[in-house]
């Protein structure tokens, strides 16, 4: 039954970059596509990573390595909480504003007025100075950032604590 479901969800797919199943049915207008499966609306790419593994919870997100929305590959998705899915987007330069709409590895300094830019590498908090605007902070904080393999570097939110 799920092999068959599977088989009918990447019949509506054409192929894309980097070996993604671009979904071509309905999508919303997040590029997000979006199914009915046994009496519920799904996103496909969450119906797929639960049909594909037996991990699946629904509580958590299920992100793409592929960048792709509208990718519903199973080997390009994964499962992780909200700071996860944070990390993942900030470290790849997408969607990387906090809550307070600075860009991620950026903070306000004590005053509020200029902003601090930090990283962590290695689990280990690193400060690389106070800057004037919060664009002056963010270059700080790419070029550190490409001096590391990714998964070495991890920005620091704003409000995390440190470990």
């Amino acid at each position: 039954m799920k092999a068959r479901v599977v088989e009918d969800l990447l019949e509506q797919t054409t192929e894309g970059p980097g070996r993604c199943r671009i979904w071509q049915g309905a999508k919303l207008d997040t590029g997000y596509g979006e199914i009915r499966h046994e009496g519920r609306v799904w996103r496909v790419h969450r119906l797929m990573y639960a049909l594909a593994y037996t991990d699946f919870n629904p509580r958590l997100h299920v992100c793409h390595l592929c960048d792709q929305r509208a990718c519903i590959n199973p080997t390009h998705l994964w499962q992780g909480g909200n700071l996860d899915n944070c990390r993942d987007k900030a470290l790849k330069d997408r969607g990387t504003k906090s809550k307070r709409g600075l860009p991620f590895g950026v903070v306000p300094n004590h005053s509020g007025r200029r902003f601090v830019a930090q990283a962590c590498v290695n689990r280990h908090q690193v400060y690389l100075g106070t800057f004037d605007t919060p664009h002056e902070a963010t270059q700080a904080a790419k070029e550190f950032r490409a001096q590391f393999p990714p998964q070495n570097v991890e920005l620091l939110f704003y409000g995390q604590d440190k470990e």
